[in-house]
């Protein structure tokens, strides 16, 4: 098994959008592959880096079928907390789970591309089981904790 933390506000690998390929202020009939997320990259570049500072020394990529397992924690937004001298407190009307975007699957598609990338498996095709949860970090201490394992 393989378990690593990636610091950082983790981000959403959407949908690809197709943008026209211009030649000289002209249209080629081309298209271009575009993600929707600028903080992507670094992102899935974190992910990669960290996933290969996991791997103990000699490892191959696992071969067969995996379990990804990803805890995702976010920033909680300024609103959350009190003003004044009550700036540090929570509100009591501040919510306890993290329901609002980006979406899990699209979080995890990062994750899954970023391990490939790592050499933690061959293709995130093997990856037949997961378990992803985004909650609220405590403090200053947003990412991503990732356990990878051989079924």
């Amino acid at each position: 098994m393989i378990t690593f933390h990636v610091p950082g506000v983790p981000a959403p690998q959407g949908s690809k959008t197709a943008m026209p390929v211009r030649k000289n202020g002209k249209l080629t009939g081309k298209t271009n592959q575009v993600e929707s997320s600028k903080a992507l990259q670094p992102w899935r570049t974190l992910v990669t880096h960290q996933g290969r500072r996991a791997k103990p020394k000699g490892f191959t990529p696992y071969v067969g079928a995996v379990r990804v397992e990803v805890i995702f924690r976010f920033p909680r937004p300024k609103g959350h907390y009190g003003t004044g001298r009550n700036a540090g407190t929570l509100k009591p009307s501040a919510p306890e789970h993290h329901i609002t975007k980006p979406d899990a699957d699209k979080l995890l598609r990062a994750i899954f591309d970023g391990l490939t990338a790592a050499g933690i498996y061959r293709d995130d095709s093997q990856v037949i089981e997961t378990y992803a949860a985004k909650r609220y970090a405590h403090g200053d201490n947003p990412g991503a904790s990732i356990s990878v394992q051989p079924i």
